[in-house]
């Protein structure tokens, strides 16, 4: 028996052949974009099963994942979430075919309250555009509950699993992805125009980003310790180095000073100017741990917006630095518990916030 998508697409279909056969020319599909736009219209259709209401936790954006066909490359599309509930959302993306179209799925992780979290989808490299042009992706997304530490080891150590027991109360949100060809764009495609399309390879995984107002630039980092300088009007690559053989966790732009500043996973700061050409101004060990492998800690960033100041965690520490005092380590924190932290901002009004791994913020 029919299901309501597939009587649409045929209801559809219908109505386009009768279109083709106007005798009136002006009747008729304007275009080859037409009918595509027509049909993708009621492929992408999302379908959501809520959970506990009809709120949805997580957001979805473009509504349609496309991805315009090269032979022989991997093709990314950005995809965002958004999580304007109060609480903690995970989530896991999924192919839905027979045989995968794409790299490192399913993904997991957990979008934080009221956060926008964007996701780089990349498919598998292929010689032809695949006959099967249209691609189910799910989307499964569950409120994660805080202090309940069986709830939340489950999905970092068995984020299948998590899923499988929360059962009734994981929201599922039905999408297409879809393969086009270059010359036939598609008005989905419309929204995500302005975004730089880093292709991502297999032994190259995107680990942060920051971006630069005055000089239009987005600065990329990647698991290998190499840096890349994008402009995103003209969505060319300006600039790269290589800051470190380790995993680059985060990176920052001081755009007063004309600085980037990264930090990589063995615990070091690695500091540039870019004023005139790309220049190392310093290196500064910000902490060690003994178990890299592990990877219990990281390096993650925070700078003052008035102030020449930077805040590093590292473990369980953070370290206040002083860059006009020759990049002076002038106070260090600890976590009380000695939890490892794993993000630091500033209050413009000189205090900071960190969070660490057992979901607290101090």
């Amino acid at each position: 028996m029919l299901d309501a998508l597939q009587w649409d697409q045929i209801r559809v279909c219908a109505k386009i052949g009768m279109e083709c056969t106007e005798v009136d020319p002006a009747k008729r599909p304007a275009s080859m974009k037409h009918i595509i736009d027509c049909l993708a219209e009621i492929e992408c259709s999302t379908h959501v099963i809520p959970a506990g209401g009809t709120r949805e936790l997580l957001l979805v954006h473009p509504s349609v994942i496309c991805f315009p066909f090269e032979p022989n490359k991997a093709i990314t599309c950005p995809l965002q979430l958004t999580n304007n509930t109060d609480k903690h959302v995970a989530f896991r993306l999924m192919d839905n075919s027979m045989e995968s179209s794409f790299l490192r799925l399913p993904l997991y992780d957990v979008v934080p309250p009221n956060t926008p979290y964007t996701l780089i989808v990349t498919t598998q490299k292929k010689e032809d555009l695949p006959r099967k042009y249209i691609i189910d992706v799910i989307l499964q997304s569950a409120t994660l509950i805080l202090g309940d530490d069986d709830h939340i080891n489950t999905f970092r150590s068995q984020p299948d699993k998590f899923f499988q027991e929360t059962g009734n109360d994981v929201q599922v949100v039905k999408q297409k992805a879809l393969y086009t060809l270059t010359h036939i764009a598609t008005s989905f495609s419309k929204p995500i125009l302005s975004t730089v399309k880093v292709h991502v390879y297999v032994e190259m995984h995107l680990s942060c980003l920051d971006t630069n107002r005055a000089k239009q630039w987005i600065i990329i980092g990647d698991e290998n310790g190499h840096v890349g300088f994008w402009d995103y009007p003209t969505q060319k690559k300006v600039d790269a180095l290589k800051v470190s053989a380790s995993r680059v966790t985060c990176i920052r732009f001081i755009e007063r000073k004309q600085w980037i500043v990264a930090g990589t996973e063995d615990g070091y700061l690695h500091v540039y100017s870019y004023e005139t050409r790309i220049q190392k101004i310093t290196s500064l060990r910000v902490g060690a741990i003994e178990n890299l492998e592990s990877r219990a800690a990281h390096t993650h960033l925070a700078i003052h917006p008035t102030q020449p100041y930077l805040l590093s965690v590292y473990g369980f520490k953070v370290k206040l630095w002083d860059w006009d005092v020759g990049w002076e380590c002038i106070q260090t924190f600890e976590n009380e518990e000695l939890m490892t932290i794993l993000r630091v901002a500033f209050n413009p009004n000189d205090t900071f916030a960190t969070a660490s791994m057992d979901c607290t913020v101090e």
